[in-house]
């Protein structure tokens, strides 16, 4: 059985107009719950599923028409989708409006980051999250950033150690897991060493419990000074994670 990507799943419940979501964080007893016609009629064509698992052709449909979909703010359906998911764990409405009335963020970048946050089970002040995409978001830029960091969440969590809480400091999002240790996941092609990384991060520490794990997950590299010195405030540092965190493509 082929193994479908996150993209095709959001476009399923896009299509089915579905008040559940099925990802790879998602458990299998979700998956279950579940129902999918054999044949299903839309604007793009007759989708066919066979046990609930599309057929390649529909595969195929689904991908060529996705950008199509997820792009048009007029999509029938989609911002109740990510609202009712949104009030199924727990966030307070007018966060919910906030984030969904934030015109930075395309259907795309809702959608994602909604799936992001429902695979997050356990976890406390995801309503915390979601205010901060809602308020740092403010140009296509940061829409593509927070997205990113959002799956980079999802993916430490499932893929690394289950989360127990998320915050936010100095407009930086950190997260700590079951362990204890503070996590903060970022994608930047590279992190120098500069006057104002090195302030930044030092600022970060200090806020921190003393002696207390720090990690550092970015998609690109790090410089060896900025390694160097990373690793004397105490942070262990991990570079080209979007494989290890099975974060894949993000856009």
């Amino acid at each position: 059985m082929k193994k479908y990507t996150m993209a095709v799943i959001i476009a399923l419940a896009l299509v089915l107009q579905m008040g559940q979501y099925a990802a790879a964080q998602v458990s299998k007893e979700e998956l279950k719950s579940i129902s999918t016609p054999d044949k299903v009629n839309t604007s793009i064509g007759e989708l066919k599923f066979f046990d609930g698992v599309p057929t390649d052709d529909t595969v195929k449909t689904l991908y060529d028409n996705l950008d199509r979909m997820m792009l048009d703010n007029n999509t029938p359906g989609l911002r109740r989708i990510n609202e009712k998911a949104l009030e199924g764990i727990g966030i307070k409405e007018p966060a919910i409006q906030r984030f969904l009335s934030n015109r930075k963020l395309t259907p795309r970048h809702q959608t994602a980051i909604t799936l992001s946050l429902v695979s997050l089970k356990k976890v406390k002040n995801r309503e915390t999250l979601l205010n901060h995409f809602s308020l740092r978001t403010r140009s296509y830029d940061d829409a593509n950033v927070n997205q990113v960091v959002a799956a980079m969440i999802a993916g430490y969590n499932q893929k690394k150690s289950p989360i127990t809480e998320v915050r936010t400091f100095e407009n930086v999002v950190m997260f700590r897991n079951e362990k204890g240790a503070y996590v903060v996941a970022y994608p930047v092609d590279n992190f120098p060493w500069t006057e104002q990384t090195a302030a930044k991060t030092k600022k970060v520490s200090a806020a921190l419990p003393s002696g207390a794990k720090k990690e550092l997950w970015i998609s690109g590299g790090f410089s060896e000074v900025a390694s160097h010195n990373l690793k004397r405030l105490g942070w262990e540092v991990h570079g080209h994670s979007f494989e290890r965190l099975d974060v894949g493509n993000p856009y």
